[in-house]
């Protein structure tokens, strides 16, 4: 049996890479930095229209856009 303590560790390592896999690039450039921004697929805002989440992983920007 393994411990508490490695436990945690090994979940939130698996955690952190599936969150990971969530994000997408989606062909827009960043205003700020000019890299390519990513949607997070296993979000929908619920404004209308609806909107997904967006990040810049080069500046770290966060927002919405229509995708």
């Amino acid at each position: 049996m393994k411990t508490l303590k490695k436990h945690e560790e090994e979940f939130w390592e698996n955690y952190n890479q599936e969150l990971e896999k969530a994000w997408r690039k989606v062909g827009v450039v960043c205003d700020r930095c000019g890299a390519e921004l990513e949607e997070n697929t296993t979000t929908i805002l619920t404004s209308n229209p609806s909107q997904r989440q967006l990040r810049c992983p080069k500046c770290k920007w966060v927002g919405s856009g229509h995708f």
